[in-house]
């Protein structure tokens, strides 16, 4: 009887185990990492800001940013409200010499979600409000907060990176890493 209850409770750890690792990964990341170089390559780790890192820099006050998109199946404008720090303040944090960098890469490591675009494309994107609007410039973030435009904000699937488009038509959402995990500059 003692060998089949501790048998019993060997099991139940293991599965508990498991179910812990599965339980992590499916939460929100808790920091972003940023780094110069490549993520399957050569890289240095440069440092890292949680949360309430981000929404506590003195240099870069966290604030409310609208966003539009083309959603992913290219049928309509959406507009999505976004809080955080200017993604341009915290990578200059990190990296003091961000004017010599020209791609960005964006890492979600609970999906292996993994997009690499131009620091012009994300630094120069605007906002429109609906087709033959004139676009309005909006700096990229790092969000820890999102939602509808007028709607609550909440932190679920943050932190998120957005950053406006660069024409009307174009679909950047599928852009917006949700659960971002690192930043890799090159």
């Amino acid at each position: 009887m003692k060998k089949k209850g501790i048998k019993a409770m060997g099991i139940l750890l293991v599965v508990a185990l498991i179910v812990g690792m599965i339980g992590t990964a499916a939460f929100a990341s808790t920091a972003v990492y940023v780094y110069t170089g490549y993520r399957n390559g050569a890289n240095t780790y440069l440092g890292s800001y949680t949360a309430d890192q981000l929404n506590a820099m003195p240099f870069s006050s966290p604030s409310v940013k609208r966003y539009s998109s083309y959603d992913c199946n290219n049928t309509e404008l959406i507009s999505r409200d976004a809080y955080g720090p200017d993604l341009e303040d915290v990578l200059r944090d990190a990296y003091g010499d961000f004017d010599s960098i020209t791609y960005l890469e964006f890492y979600a490591n609970a999906d292996g979600w993994d997009k690499t675009v131009t620091k012009s494309s994300v630094l120069n994107g605007m906002y429109f409000s609906d087709e033959g609007a004139t676009g309005v410039a909006v700096t990229p973030i790092i969000a820890t907060k999102y939602g509808d435009a007028g709607g609550t904000l909440s932190s679920r699937g943050c932190l998120r990176n957005f950053y406006g488009q660069q024409t009307y038509d174009e679909d950047v959402m599928q852009n917006w890493t949700k659960n971002l995990d690192a930043i890799y500059m090159r």
